[in-house]
């Protein structure tokens, strides 16, 4: 950060938008601000693949799941003579 301000102030003069953007970006409140903002998405981002990972969306669950109870229509036999089982509703 030093550097920087060494080279912009090189550069640029004291009064010039750059140099007073600079000093804004580098400033204590808005470094704190930027870290909080990153340590937050981090959050939602762990958040985001537990939800995943415990409540999959349901073309998973329909592809990957396997019934207990036979399917009650006349569509639950494949041409290869494989049963298709249908997922019940959830129990009282």
């Amino acid at each position: 950060s030093a550097d920087e301000l060494h080279h912009a102030n090189r550069r640029w003069d004291e009064d010039s938008w750059q140099l007073k953007a600079l000093r804004f970006i580098n400033s204590d409140p808005v470094q704190r601000i930027l870290i909080c903002l990153l340590v937050l998405d981090v959050l939602i981002l762990f958040t985001e693949l537990a939800i995943n990972a415990l409540y999959p969306t349901c073309t998973l669950v329909i592809r990957d799941a396997i019934s207990c109870c036979p399917a009650q229509n006349e569509h639950a036999y494949t041409g290869n003579d494989n049963i298709l089982r249908a997922l019940g509703g959830g129990g009282d």
